[in-house]
């Protein structure tokens, strides 16, 4: 029988897939999301299956686990990479499952102890899509992987890190799904550019993407009725 994952990240777009997520969470899809991802989607009433950090910054990551409450995670396994600040790890209220980045930094702890390694090159996207892979999915759905600034906000709304962008300040682009320009960054550009040679070499893994509004993700198919 076929694995469909579902990947939250926290691009704009996510917004319009909450009752998409609803529906397939009902039908036995697990729910990965990264952790700027958790306030919007908590307040939608969506609790993910997994969670991912990998973020050192503590005050960046607190944020972003603030305003609400945790209490209903106590079955839900927060991913990290040992980076992360041992503050967020104390905060969180269910199960910690350590992973590590495929990176020198961690060559000598990975060899003394173990633990699953997780593609990262930059976005906390990589190693929640690299997660999915590992948990045996066939398809993997993307939501909010916007890459870019879409509706003229950087996050989706009621996240902690969300600002609305002045488009006109920005000098980078990508195509969005309509064949469009969005703007971007640079750094979003690379992590998108790193994302797509990543599908590129799963081959046994169909990548559905749940929105034309974001960034166009080479390698991926549009799921069907996606705005």
């Amino acid at each position: 029988m076929e694995k469909t994952v579902l990947v939250a990240g926290a691009g704009p777009t996510l917004a319009e897939s909450f009752d998409l997520i609803k529906r397939q969470q009902q039908a036995g899809q697990p729910l990965i999301a990264v952790g700027s991802a958790l306030k919007p989607l908590f307040n939608a009433d969506i609790i993910p299956d997994v969670v991912v950090v990998v973020d050192p910054g503590r005050e960046e990551v607190l944020k972003l686990f603030s305003g609400f409450d945790l209490d209903p995670f106590t079955e839900t396994p927060l991913v990290y990479f040992p980076s992360v600040h041992r503050d967020i790890l104390e905060l969180w209220t269910g199960p910690l499952l350590t992973a590590y980045a495929e990176h020198p930094l961690y060559h000598d702890l990975s060899e003394k102890c173990p633990k699953q390694k997780l593609f990262s090159a930059g976005s906390v996207l990589h190693p929640a899509v690299d997660l999915a892979v590992c948990m045996g999915a066939d398809e993997i759905v993307l939501l909010g992987a916007d890459f870019g600034f879409p509706n003229g906000y950087s996050h989706v709304a009621g996240a902690a890190t969300s600002k609305r962008i002045d488009e006109k300040a920005h000098r980078h682009w990508v195509h969005d799904g309509t064949g469009g320009k969005i703007p971007t960054t640079p750094n979003m550009r690379d992590f998108l550019r790193d994302l797509e040679a990543y599908i590129e070499n799963k081959t046994q893994v169909r990548f559905l993407n749940a929105s034309r509004k974001g960034a166009f993700i080479k390698g991926t198919a549009f799921m069907e009725g996606a705005l």
